[in-house]
């Protein structure tokens, strides 16, 4: 019992943490493909870049509490990271094309990549390494 109310917390905090990670790429890519008219594609890709670096910062110390192995660590978590990008990216694009507007294609995008994100970074980028 005392596991599964561990995880439970840990994915918690995962998605309250990753929650402001993912407010701050969805704010950015507001602000990048509304207001300053970039392309939706690309404003995702910085958007999404800025939110693994701030899901990391938070993530390392308040939810994982790793700290040993940082180079080895953030690489990971930007290849996780880098991949649910372009799972996003490919759907936003698609979504484009069929004519959903950039708002509800970023929307629909966010609850299957965080859920693929969660697995690969619990598992992997913040598993056990060994050294």
């Amino acid at each position: 019992m005392k596991s599964f109310f561990t995880e439970f917390i840990l994915l918690l905090k995962y998605a309250l943490l990753g929650g402001l990670g993912a407010f701050t790429d969805f704010v950015t890519y507001l602000v990048l493909s509304k207001f300053l008219h970039i392309y939706p594609v690309l404003s995702n890709t910085v958007s999404v870049s800025l939110g693994i670096l701030v899901s990391f910062i938070l993530n390392r110390k308040y939810t994982f509490k790793r700290f040993d192995f940082i180079k080895v660590r953030i690489i990971r978590f930007f290849l996780v990271g880098l991949s649910g990008l372009l799972l996003s990216d490919i759907s936003i694009y698609f979504m484009l094309k069929i004519g959903l507007n950039y708002f509800l294609a970023k929307i629909f995008t966010l609850p299957f990549v965080l859920i693929y994100q969660f697995v690969l970074n619990r598992f992997w980028s913040f598993g056990r390494i060994k050294g």
